[in-house]
């Protein structure tokens, strides 16, 4: 752990963390983003009961997957759908998780098994590219939006 800042639970429980010094605030995270040619203007989606709010434009990222997972029991689904996904092919990525903290780097295997712990830390939702860029997912209210397929049939067309 090197220059890292923040109090946040789950910290203590990942296996490897590390701050990028770079502040998520004050469109710190859209611009690193951006480096990776992941367009952060955010969109919205859902009628009013399930209306969530993304930070990655989804309507601009192709492809687009999605599919819905906040129900109960589904945290070991959804981390079995992780596990088989190209997620499991990189070793590092990075998120942001708390509006006083840095973006941080963590391991891809500490995201797949505790993503509901990510989810809830993170109050409304949170985004995580992998180190090289190649994959993005945005765990947001309800839905799992990314551009790599988890789980099959989920395309948004």
């Amino acid at each position: 752990m090197m220059n890292f800042i923040g109090d946040n639970f789950l910290y203590n429980e990942l296996s490897y963390i590390e701050s990028t010094g770079i502040l998520g605030k004050d469109s710190g995270f859209s611009a690193f983003l951006s480096n990776f040619k992941i367009d952060a203007s955010g969109d919205t989606f859902g009628d009013t009961f399930d209306r969530e709010h993304t930070a990655v434009n989804w309507r601009k990222t192709q492809p687009h997957y999605h599919f819905f997972h906040d129900y109960v029991d589904g945290e070991a689904e959804v981390s079995n759908l992780l596990l088989h996904s190209s997620l499991k092919e990189l070793t590092y990525g990075y998120t942001w998780l708390n509006w006083s903290d840095p973006i941080i780097k963590i391991k891809t295997a500490d995201l797949i098994q505790k993503w509901d712990t990510f989810h809830r830390a993170s109050v409304e939702g949170f985004v995580f590219v992998v180190e090289n860029g190649l994959y993005v997912c945005e765990f947001a209210r309800y839905y799992l939006h990314s551009n790599f397929e988890i789980k099959k049939g989920t395309l948004f067309v």
